[in-house]
């Protein structure tokens, strides 16, 4: 093959190469980060999503909001920051400023970041939705 035909061969080749490198999908990207820290005196946080709780390599972690028929709403959580290590048991109940959008994270899937304080009262909630939370 003389070079003049190979390199009309060759560009085509090259040209596909390089429009086929440059694309990248990042549509399968998933935050899978979930996370509870309880101090010394009860007060403590929680973010991340449910799945990534459901998802997490200590089979025991949970998160979970729930509201039963006589009103009372609870944030409970059971956290472990690794496979082996023991889960530790925390909730806590919302003032009436996070009260107020508690059904919407009833049925949240994104990201949630919740505060509660020493009496177990959740007095932050922040909720986030994404395609990368689900």
């Amino acid at each position: 093959m003389n070079t003049k035909r190979f390199m009309k061969w060759l560009a085509p080749v090259l040209t596909l190469a390089v429009l086929g490198a440059g694309t990248v999908a990042r549509g399968g990207a998933r935050y899978t980060s979930a996370f509870c820290v309880r101090n010394a005196d009860a007060s403590g946080h929680c973010y991340g999503s449910l799945v990534a709780f459901r998802n997490h390599e200590n089979g025991a972690t949970s998160a979970e909001f729930s509201v039963s028929s006589d009103g009372a709403m609870l944030f409970k959580a059971e956290f472990a920051p690794t496979a082996t290590a023991p889960v530790t048991s925390m909730s806590c109940t919302p003032n009436a400023k996070v009260a107020a959008f508690w059904d919407k994270a009833l049925s949240h899937h994104g990201y949630f970041n919740i505060y509660w304080d020493a009496a177990g009262t959740c007095y932050h909630l922040y909720l986030a939705n994404g395609s990368r939370y689900f």
